[in-house]
């Protein structure tokens, strides 16, 4: 019986630490473009997307909401995935110019972009 009760407990402490693993996620645009691979680290509150990382600020049962870390930059952008479906939508709002052309030609602007992000299968 000893031994049971040692065994459920080894099995439930093992998978505690599973879930507390991050989860990469295969991510197309709303076009069905190949987007880059998201991972998503609850544990640490942070998620990654290509070479961009976000500090997760909100989690419920529904979406997980996070924002770009940028540092001094001008404006930023912000994640809400649907942890059901996979939808996601971004925001960005910053000051772009043209690779090139000078500093001067920068302008303030603002975008959204939607796709999907699944768990791959294989």
């Amino acid at each position: 019986m000893r031994f049971l009760i040692m065994m459920v407990f080894a099995l439930f402490m093992m998978a505690g630490s599973v879930f507390a693993q991050p989860v990469v996620l295969k991510c197309i645009t709303s076009d069905g473009q190949d987007a880059s691979d998201l991972t998503i680290d609850l544990k640490k509150r942070e998620f990654r997307w290509g070479s961009i990382q976000y500090d997760i600020f909100q989690v419920n049962d529904k979406y997980i909401s996070a924002y770009e870390r940028r540092g001094d930059n001008v404006g930023g952008e912000i994640w809400v995935i649907d942890r059901r479906s996979g939808e996601y939508k971004r925001g960005f709002v910053g000051i772009l110019y043209n690779k090139g052309e000078p500093p001067e030609t920068a302008r303030l602007t603002a975008d959204t972009y939607s796709g999907r992000c699944v768990k791959r299968q294989f």
